[in-house]
């Protein structure tokens, strides 16, 4: 769909940034965790995807979150995010 180019898209772009920047998904990670629960609340999530992406609506948003929360927590683990980055990016999981 077009929504999952979007995202991928943006994972895409993210590997890049972070890449380029010698920064971790993981310290990216705990950056938007302002709470340092260890896990992401959809505005958490939200900051990242539209900073990534501005034309992202919230309830493309939702509808991505809700997908990456394979647990269905509510909540999007490292786990659960590096997991996605990593099948996006063709790159192994690892921290």
């Amino acid at each position: 769909t077009e929504l999952e180019f979007k995202v991928k898209k943006c994972f895409v772009k993210l590997f890049k940034i972070l890449s380029s920047k010698k920064l971790t998904l993981y310290k990216t990670f705990s950056a938007y965790d302002t709470d340092k629960s260890g896990e992401l609340t959809i505005d958490e999530f939200e900051k990242i995807m539209k900073r990534l992406d501005s034309t992202f609506t919230h309830d493309e948003i939702v509808s991505v979150f809700d997908y990456l929360d394979t647990d269905k927590s509510k909540t999007i683990e490292f786990d659960e995010l590096n997991s996605y980055y990593c099948k996006v990016n063709g790159i192994p999981e690892s921290l």
